[in-house]
């Protein structure tokens, strides 16, 4: 946490702001600290620009605090998509022919914007019959991967559950992901104080405040 008394001209000595202050700071970190995974798959990460998919995610308030080009293996396919592969009958393979770009992306309510992203934005965008021409099209669902809470029934953290998969198969390590705060985050509270000019306390965040994924699905890693 840091604390200025950027505002009046009588700034005191000791800034210490109240304690429900401090307490909504601190829920307030907890919010931005939310992040989820997605899955760039072939379809995309080789026909589609990278930038113009990480340009929507910031246009929503969001930040890419870590992304990593893959070649995934049967294995890992196997644990990552069993259930939709026996289920649904669902062919993962051609994720195995060429690269995919996982990415951490951090922010409020990371887990349904992303979902609703790649559902209703990402796929329609870039993958529809309507771009054919542009983009070649692709089946939707070979293009992208969200998080969605519907595949693990029951679990509180299902951005946990995908991370700690992909770590457990050697794909993401702590390395590769670096929290960060965006720049519309700088001023988190202003609160006022009793001075003869008046004033405020700025609370801003501080990086350190940021829970990094891997302590947040207690990967020890």
């Amino acid at each position: 946490m840091i604390i200025s008394g950027k505002y009046g001209k009588d700034t005191p000595r000791e800034l210490n702001p109240p304690e429900d202050a401090v307490a909504r700071y601190n829920e307030r970190m907890k919010s931005l600290s939310e992040y989820t995974v997605a899955i760039l798959k072939p379809e995309c990460s080789l026909r589609v620009k990278e930038a113009d998919v990480l340009q929507l995610f910031g246009e929503r308030g969001l930040v890419v605090s870590g992304k990593k080009q893959i070649m995934f293996n049967d294995e890992f396919l196997d644990d990552f998509y069993g259930k939709q592969i026996r289920d649904q009958h669902l062919d993962f393979s051609y994720m195995t022919r060429d690269p995919c770009l996982i990415l951490i992306v951090q922010g409020l309510n990371a887990v349904g914007t992303v979902r609703d992203m790649v559902l209703n934005l990402i796929r329609p965008r870039f993958s529809s019959e309507t771009m054919a021409t542009e983009h070649l099209g692709t089946p939707f669902h070979n293009f992208t991967h969200a998080v969605n809470p519907a595949d693990y029934p029951g679990c509180e953290d299902v951005a946990s559950t995908e991370l700690k998969k992909l770590w457990k198969h050697g794909y993401v390590q702590r390395s590769d992901i670096v929290p960060c705060i965006l720049p519309y985050w700088e001023h988190i509270y202003a609160i006022p104080y009793n001075t003869p000019s008046g004033g405020a306390w700025l609370i801003k965040p501080d990086i350190n405040d940021i829970a990094h994924p891997f302590d947040q699905a207690g990967i020890a890693a």
